[in-house]
């Protein structure tokens, strides 16, 4: 120790020296470190660059080419801009278009939950996308949580002294081991389930509405959501279509915007959406877009899966019924189909009705039938028509005929109408009913025998004009239809030749009714001997005062008929809208039994047959409160089912079929319906008749349409929307129709029709 003193007693004066030489040498040693470092980066650096040089050789120049072309692809569909400072909702920017967004979350379930309603509601609701999560829970993590559970809720019901406490507790206890049991003999699994609902609107104040009404629709089920607070962008992007689930990191939000709930198996079983499936036939005409899906609509009347080619259309005024229909007709008029319609319905600021336009643009014609109209329809008049004859078991042939029984049904019934219409009453008894329909008979019957008309003969038809040394007739004509005058002739000689009293009354009655029908009949009552206009003229006063002459004022169909068209014709329209009601009813039965009688009839009974032909009867609940007329619907429908032939029939409301025995039948053999937005109170019918869910009547009564507090704007967006019922599959469809081309041929409104209409004509 002594020397160690000592020694360090000779170094003292070099003291300063040391340390320098100390310091030289750390600073050596750091020197030689760096040079170390910087050598071995250096060949790092140089094996990075040649592992580069060798990878480049490797790169697939197309593929990087696809993954550009597809992140361009993402840019152009994506939103132009997010705000998301908002934090009960957030807004898109896209394209010069604000889109308000708030999604919900739900964090209560219902107790019990009911397979295709409890959750159906929020899944369908309008402007809503949503997203369900689902994470199954491993076997091992379920019983370990229930044996966990089972054992806090035995020692707590041990330790309770509370006697409705411990009550509770062991049915809690009871339950969990009845799950435990269940999910440890595979008979049931958990999951962790977790829902998102995005609900989109074009302004703040219409989304507050909407999610008022989503809150109260949960809430209605015991449901209970609460929005996505604060994370409405995770939430938005988590709900769509990213396969991504976006987490926040902060201390005040949770990391996911999606609250979890434990479901088994059976309850998760009922968030199957069962109304999310596409209605679209191969072939036919789009009509418009499916309101759940937004897959396109193709709809075809003529659908080998239909039976019968009828179509039942019911909506009130404003709800796009007549917009749907010219849709549908222009664009089937494309593809060869052709078209026959009865227009009752007078089209706002025009004096014609509703499809005169159409008629004109699809190359058709129109015929407006009124009091001073050139046009007449002669009620009489009949053609020949097509029937299978039945040769073999398997071949069978068509023979021309004539269905004169038919048409003399369908005429008593048009002539029943004429005379309750001008006594504007019903008949006193069925006698008089039966003692009418007889005379009626009768007579229809004589006129076509004084024409040589008989049932079956289709050269009855005709007069022969050119006949050959062989025999073999030539250059038929057709003879000269029998007219409501020479029926009314016939009446009256029939009238006179009367000895049954039972009937006077009821003669008295058919030619009081009908005489304000005829043009002109001139008559000795006495010899019951008929005049000429130009030979009552030669008569002597002395002469004239024995004569009846009888004019009537309402003789529209008293004469040959004026109308002669081709089947070819793409659009017939018969235009009765400018009519008095009383007299539009009547027009219309007439119009349905010429249709019936020239367009019906002609077609082929075969199923192959190429000819297309619809008929079109709008607003047919008018002809429902009059029995006769009923009876002609009924006919012309049941004939153009025989006869492949479409028909559209359209009415304001469905429940109005249900009001009359021939009616409901009518509706029953209807494969398709197309229903618009109905009254409430049609609720428990809609779901009886269509045979569909109260779920999807309760969106038929309360979304189709928008609501009564929707603005005009809002009004024309829900214009269009619909429910089709095709052979019990069910489909709601919003319909779109082209502004610029097909504008002027579907709007209804008047104000819109003539602002397009001078657009289209260039007028400021």
């Amino acid at each position: 120790m002594q020397y160690i003193n000592q020694v360090a007693q000779t170094l003292v004066p070099y003291r300063d020296l040391l340390m320098i030489g100390f310091m030289a040498i750390l600073f050596t040693i750091a020197v030689l470190i760096i040079k170390v470092i910087f050598r071995k980066a250096k060949e790092a650096l140089s094996r990075r660059q040649k592992i580069s040089k060798d990878n480049l050789k490797n790169v697939n120049v197309r593929k990087l080419y696809r993954s550009m072309h597809g992140k361009l692809i993402r840019t152009i569909l994506s939103a132009d801009g997010v705000n998301t400072n908002p934090l009960s909702y957030m807004t898109l920017m896209d394209g010069g278009r604000e889109v308000y967004i708030r999604t919900f979350t739900v964090t209560g379930k219902p107790k019990r939950a009911t397979f295709a309603k409890t959750f159906t509601k929020l899944f369908d609701f309008n402007h809503c996308t949503s997203s369900v999560f689902l994470m199954p829970i491993s076997e091992e993590e379920m019983s370990r949580k229930l044996d966990k559970h089972i054992t806090i809720l035995t020692s707590e019901r041990n330790a309770s002294k509370d006697p409705n406490r411990r009550r509770k507790l062991y049915t809690q206890e009871s339950e969990a081991n009845s799950w435990a049991q269940e999910i440890e003999n595979g008979d049931n699994k958990l999951f962790q389930v977790g829902f998102l609902f995005s609900i989109y609107a074009d302004s703040l104040q219409e989304l507050n509405k909407l999610s008022d009404s989503f809150y109260t629709e949960a809430l209605a089920k015991g449901i209970l959501v609460s929005a996505c607070y604060g994370m409405q962008g995770e939430a938005y992007a988590l709900n769509g279509p990213f396969n991504k689930e976006n987490r926040v990191s902060s201390s005040t939000l949770t990391d996911s915007p999606v609250c979890y709930l434990t479901m088994d198996k059976f309850s998760v079983s009922t968030l199957i959406n069962y109304l999310q499936s596409n209605f679209s036939h191969k072939s036919g005409v789009p009509l418009g877009r499916d309101m759940i899906t937004g897959m396109p609509v193709v709809f075809n009347l003529f659908d080998p899966s239909h039976d019968a080619y009828t179509l039942a259309i019911a909506g009130g005024s404003g709800s796009g019924k007549s917009t749907v229909i010219k849709c549908m007709t222009s664009r089937e008029c494309l593809f060869g189909t052709h078209f026959v319609a009865l227009d009752s319905q007078e089209k706002k600021g025009t004096s014609e009705g509703e499809y005169a336009a159409l008629a004109r643009a699809v190359g058709g014609i129109n015929f407006q039938l009124r009091n001073d109209a050139e046009e007449c329809l002669n009620l009489f008049d009949i053609s020949e028509t097509i029937r299978s004859e039945k040769i073999t078991e398997t071949n069978y042939r068509e023979v021309r005929t004539v269905d004169l029984a038919g048409k003399t049904t369908t005429l008593v019934d048009i002539l029943c109408s004429m005379i309750l219409n001008s006594a504007e009453k019903k008949f006193d008894s069925v006698n008089d009913q039966t003692y009418v329909k007889r005379i009626l008979t009768d007579a229809v019957t004589q006129t076509y025998n004084e024409f040589g008309i008989e049932e079956g003969k289709v050269d009855s038809l005709y007069e022969n004009r050119v006949e050959t040394k062989g025999g073999i007739t030539t250059n038929q004509q057709r003879k000269k239809m029998p007219t409501l005058g020479d029926c009314f002739r016939r009446l009256l000689i029939n009238q006179n030749n009367n000895t049954e009293e039972e009937l006077t009354r009821a003669y008295t009655l058919v030619t009081f009714s009908l005489q304000d029908r005829v043009k002109e009949i001139i008559y000795n009552k006495e010899t019951m001997q008929f005049y000429s206009r130009a030979a009552y003229d030669t008569m002597t006063a002395d002469e004239k005062e024995k004569v009846t002459v009888i004019r009537g004022t309402k003789a529209y169909y008293d004469g040959q008929s004026t109308i002669s068209i081709s089947r070819d014709c793409p659009f017939v329209n018969f235009d009765i809208s400018l009519l008095s009601e009383v007299e539009m009813r009547l027009a219309g039965q007439i119009a349905m039994a010429w249709i019936t009688e020239y367009f019906v009839k002609k077609n082929s009974e075969k199923l192959d047959s190429n000819d297309k032909l619809i008929l079109i009867l709008d607003e047919v609940h008018k002809w429902f409160k009059d029995p006769y007329a009923r009876n002609t619907i009924d006919t012309t429908v049941r004939e153009a089912r025989k006869r492949n032939v479409g028909v559209i029939l359209a009415t304001q409301t469905l429940t109005e079929y249900d009001n009359y025995k021939e009616t409901k039948d009518l509706l029953d053999l209807m494969e398709c319906k197309f229903v618009f937005k109905q009254g409430f109170q049609s609720r428990d019918y809609l779901i009886k008749t269509l045979g569909i869910t109260s779920a999807q009547s309760d969106m038929i009564v309360g979304t189709l349409g928008g609501s009564g507090r929707d603005t005009e704007d809002e009004k024309k967006r829900h214009r269009g929307e619909m429910c089709i019922v095709d052979n019990k599959k069910v489909c709601f469809c919003k319909v779109d129709y082209l502004k610029e081309t097909e504008g002027l041929l579907a709007d209804t409104n008047a104000a819109e029709y003539e602002r397009m209409l001078k657009q289209k004509n260039g007028v400021a």
